[in-house]
This record gives structure tokens, sequence and C-alpha cells, in this order.
């Protein structure tokens, strides 16, 4: 009730027929952002122009398969929000990756003839589900595993770039600091440039251009 009670309600009202706010436009960071991976790969390409090709193609991958659906959420309480969620090509990836781990650990049961593949210990074998828990298969009823958790299959990169965090205007500019806690319990710093409609946001060496989306 108290943050309702400071809410402008002249200024909430010309913001739902203009969609402008004169009391928040001043904030260009406010709102929630997309990232524009093919704007993040350009502008990659312009600062490193002598990139070798395997890190050029790493980069690339990354950009449009694993994070194109990262998102930036700023608040107006100074609160900051970066939420990651997985791509279809991201997850079909997973899905391929899960099912060779499964065959391949399955044809090594079932070459070995044991109840555990031999070399195995018991968190390889609780992975790949080998692992019972009662009178079903593993992991679940109806004998099905459970599954393999993303981060833990070969050929998935362990992205820590989701978190929360804050930020906070440098003077007058459209420059911001930016402070994140990542979803791994990492603390990061980095900032955010508005430029145009697009807000600039680097993190971890890296520049990422993010689109407004409301």
């Amino acid at each position: 009730m108290g943050e309702l009670q400071q809410l402008s309600l002249p200024d909430l009202y010309q913001y739902l027929k203009t969609g402008k706010s004169a009391k928040y436009d001043e904030q260009k960071i406010l709102g929630w952002w997309q990232l524009d991976p093919h704007a993040t790969f350009t502008l990659a390409r312009k600062k490193h122009p002598d990139m070798p090709a395997k890190p050029m193609a790493e980069l690339k991958q990354l950009l449009m398969v694993w994070i194109p659906l990262l998102k930036v959420m700023a608040a107006p309480d100074n609160t900051l929000l970066l939420r990651l969620d997985t791509s279809p090509q991201a997850q079909q990836i997973i899905n391929q990756l899960r099912q060779a781990a499964e065959a391949a650990a399955q044809a090594q049961q079932a070459q070995q003839g044991g109840p555990g593949p031999a070399g195995m210990d018991a968190r390889m074998m609780e992975r790949y589900g080998l692992t019972r828990r009662g009178p079903g298969a593993p992991g679940a009823e109806g004998g099905a595993p459970a599954p393999t958790p993303a981060a833990d299959l070969p050929g998935v990169p362990k992205l820590d770039v989701a978190g929360q965090g804050t930020w906070e205007r440098e003077g007058s500019s459209s420059r911001y600091k930016i402070r994140l806690t990542s979803e791994r319990g990492q603390t990061k710093e980095g900032s955010a440039v508005i430029d145009g409609e697009d807000l600039h946001l680097t993190m971890d060496g890296m520049t990422m251009v993010f689109m407004r989306t409301y």
C-alpha cells in the first residue's frame, strides 16, 4: 500500500495513454530488454576483426543457440534481473545429447552384464540413470530414469549469465553501473549504456546488445 500511495496517478494515466512517463522517462534503462544476437555478433566482429575462426564460431553458436532468449529487466527500485530461457535449438541439442548418453550407458551396462558398467562409480551410475531405487527402473515410477541435468551433459556450455542485482546511474548520463549475483552465486560488476533504442551491457569482458521490448 505504501508503494501504491507513492504513485503519481496523473503520470500513470499519461503513461497509459501515450506510453510516456514524465516521472520515469529520464531513466532510459527501465523496462524489459531482449538480446539481439545478430547485433551482438556484429559488434564483436567490429571490436575484434582479427578473431580466429574457431572462437568466432563458438561465439556465434553461443549467441544463436544457447542464449538468444536472454532478457534484462530494470525496475524503478534499481533492481535488475537477467533471465535466460532455453531456446528450441538448445533444447533439441540437449535432448539429443541425453539420448546419446543414455544409449552409451545402457550399451556399456549390457556389455558388462552386471548391475552397473565396470569402472563407473555411484555418481556416474546415478547420472545416467543406472542406480535402482526400488522395484521399478531408476529414478521414477514406470521404469523411466531421471533425466540427466543439462549442465552435466558433455557439449553443453556451463552458462552463468542469469541472476539478480542492481543498477545505478552515473551522473546525468546514459551510463549505468551494474552489480549482479549470478545463479551460481558469483558476484559480478559491469556497465550498461543506452544507445538510442538499444542497451549495450558489458559483463565478463563481453558486450551484448539488447533491444527494448517494453
